[in-house]
């Protein structure tokens, strides 16, 4: 029973003191705030560092660009973090390290990487890419994402260039699409396999819902895209 408390009481001093450098990896770059009179983490301020480091760094308007310009999600989140031990620090537990202080830096390194991904998710719900919008400096600019190096990884760009775009958010969200459309009518197939009597009624269904996806789509962008015309 003795070791038993002891356990629980080392985990929430644990989880007290992870929470507590998490704030003070917050603190360090001011991203925090006051609110009823105790201090939280901005995810405002966050956000609004994120866009500036973006916008000094990862502007991207030619494919030739794509490689130097485009930011790891690692990689923005130790330039909106510098003081919070990263992966690459030599200061960065080993992987046998099962101290408290290797625990707390990893979980305030999870938690910051975390934030920052989420910041930078493309599309609408991206608070970066709200916060783009908001200013008519840089509401042309989008969050787009790819893969650079030579072992290919994620990374992120903003661009307002049409190609830049279809190549970083278009491609991306229609080869979803075309997935999607594949595994249904995969699932489909292999429905009709066990049961030959479903092929019409199944194949009817497919089409209905294609042409009901795609109407909804095009309705939804015909509300924004209004009369001008697409440059070339």
């Amino acid at each position: 029973m003795k070791s038993m408390a002891t356990a629980t009481n080392r985990h929430a001093s644990l989880v007290a003191e992870q929470a507590e450098a998490l704030v003070e990896a917050y603190r360090e770059e001011g991203f925090t705030s006051l609110k009823d009179g105790e201090e939280k983490l901005s995810n405002q301020k966050l956000t609004e560092r994120v866009r500036d480091v973006l916008l000094e760094k990862a502007v991207v308007r030619r494919k030739s660009e794509v490689q130097s310009h485009a930011i790891e999600p690692g990689d923005l989140t130790a330039f909106v973090f510098p003081a919070v031990t990263n992966p690459t620090s030599p200061d960065w537990p080993d992987d046998d390290d099962d101290s408290d202080q290797a625990e707390i830096t990893k979980y305030v390194w999870n938690r910051v990487f975390s934030a920052v991904s989420k910041a930078v998710q493309t599309g609408r719900k991206g608070s970066v890419q709200r916060a783009l919008a908001a200013d008519s400096k840089t509401s042309q600019l989008i969050v787009c994402s790819t893969k650079i190096g030579t072992k290919p990884k994620k990374a992120v760009f903003l661009s307002d260039d049409k190609d830049m775009i279809l190549l970083g958010l278009a491609m991306q969200r229609t080869t979803k699409l075309s997935t999607l459309s594949a595994n249904i009518a995969d699932d489909f197939s292999y429905a009709i396999e066990l049961n030959p009597k479903l092929r019409k009624s199944l194949n009817d269904k497919l089409e209905t819902g294609l042409k009901a996806a795609s109407d909804t789509a095009r309705a939804k962008l015909a509300l924004t895209s209004g009369d001008e015309p697409d440059e070339s």
